[in-house]
Parts: C-alpha cells; sequence; structure tokens
C-alpha cells in the first residue's frame, strides 16, 4: 500500500478548489490500494470542509487536524502514523497523473529492493491551463545513487514513491528549522541513504504555478536562519558520503 501525505492550509479559496483537482486526480488512479493522509495546517478558509468531503466518499481518505503549524511538521505526523509501506509527498494544489501509482508499483514489484521511484514532472501554468515537462524520463531506469548523482532526484521530495522503511530505519525527518529548504535538505538526505533507485518514465507529477488566488509570504529572517542551518546540515551529508 501507498501512503499519499498532503499538508492542507488554505486549498479550498471558495470558489479556486485546487484542493479538489488535487484529490480528483488522486481518485482517478488506476491503482486502488493507497490512502491519503489530509494533514489540516491551520487553514482560515474553507479548505476543511473540502476535506471532509472526500473522506465522506472514500475511506481511504483521511483527515488529521494538527495542533502544531508548518508543512515539515504535517507532513513528519504523516509519515509517523502512514500504514503503507511507501510513502508519496503531494502539495494540495498539485496534481499527478493517473497511473502515477500503478507505474511505480510495477517497478517496485519487479525490483523489490529500491528505495524510492522518481516520476517525470512538469510544470502546470493554472492561469493558462498549459503544461511544460521539467524533467523527462525517456525510459525506465534503475540506478545507484553512488555512481550516479541525480541532482533532481536529490533535490525534490515530491514526484516519488519512497520506501517507508528506508526513512525510518535512517531517520530521515523534515526539519521545521530549516524554513522555506527543509524538503532539499530531506531530498538529499534520502538520496545518499538509498541504495538503488528508479526513473519511471511513465508516470508524471504536475507542479502548479501561477494558482489563482496564490500568494507567497516570505519571512527574511526566517529564510536566512534557514538557508544557513540547510548549509551546515548539507556540509556534514557530503563529508559523510
Amino acid at each position: 500500500m501507498v501512503s499519499i501525505i498532503i499538508p492542507l492550509h488554505n486549498l479550498g479559496l471558495k470558489g479556486d478548489y485546487c484542493l479538489k483537482r488535487c484529490l480528483d486526480s488522486i481518485l482517478a488512479q488506476t491503482y486502488n490500494d493507497f490512502e491519503v493522509l489530509l494533514m489540516e495546517n491551520g487553514s482560515s478558509d474553507d479548505t476543511v470542509e473540502v476535506a471532509k468531503t472526500y473522506c465522506q466518499k472514500d475511506n481511504r481518505f483521511k483527515l488529521h487536524i494538527l495542533e502544531t503549524i508548518g508543512i515539515a511538521n504535517a507532513r513528519n505526523e504523516g509519515l509517523k502514523i502512514a500504514k503503507g509501506e511507501y510513502v508519496s509527498f503531494i502539495d494540495g494544489d498539485d496534481t499527478i497523473s493517473d497511473n502515477f501509482l500503478e507505474s511505480s508499483n510495477n517497478i517496485l514489484t519487479n525490483n523489490p529492493k529500491i528505495d524510492f521511484i522518481f516520476t517525470s514532472w512538469a510544470f502546470y501554468y493554472d492561469n493558462k491551463g498549459t503544461t511544460k515537462y521539467i524533467v523527462k524520463h525517456n525510459e525506465n531506469k534503475i540506478l545507484t545513487p553512488a555512481k550516479y548523482l541525480d541532482h533532481q532526484a536529490a533535490c525534490i521530495i515530491w514526484a516519488k514513491v519512497i520506501r517507508r522503511e528506508t526513512l525510518i530505519n535512517n531517520n530521515i525527518f523534515l526539519d521545521n528549522k530549516i524554513f522555506g529548504y527543509d524538503d532539499f535538505l530531506f531530498g538529499n538526505e534520502l538520496y545518499f541513504a538509498s541504495k538503488k533507485y528508479a526513473l519511471c518514465a511513465d508516470a508524471c507529477y504536475y507542479y502548479t504555478q501561477n494558482r489563482k488566488n496564490q500568494t507567497t509570504k516570505t519571512k527574511l529572517q526566517n529564510m536566512t536562519e534557514g538557508t544557513l542551518v540547510l548549509i551546515n546540515r548539507l556540509t556534514d551529508l557530503y563529508k559523510k558520503y
């Protein structure tokens, strides 16, 4: 089973409903053995109401209201309670192709020792309704991190199906102190802790850009402090490997 972990924060927006688009893409999956952990993260709009409608229509969707705010914390809590052998982190305003889980599972079935699958991924421009591939794998391929450094595979937390045991055994969780870059460190830690990973050519993750009503608020001090922590952690990690 795959546990899909989705942090929720103001994704309803009373008409935009990007969360509905995300969850509909999961419902459309051709592979059915999954659970969806909806980690509510301090929304002030109708996100919770949208999430509840999916939980009511499909018992694979489960809503968890968190007391501690932060996307890193939301993902960590989801990882802790996940029941699947594999996990996949999806942002609530993004979508996945309908064969995302099935294509990944086919590779994992034939190669049970793989630590994670890295799929193709593309930008989806919400304001235009257009798609642009950023990473398009031409074929399925098994790789060894120690022999081949794939910067995209090392840096990205989404567009992946990850063996949960690899994360737990290596104590790989997201760091709330690394404001804005926690997923970058997480991806590197996973990459170097893995013995084998696979590129999946068929499946695709669609990363939303220019979403309607999308706003980004960044605190310079938090970003600066987070960058310093990230540099120190990455330096230690690269020295180790």
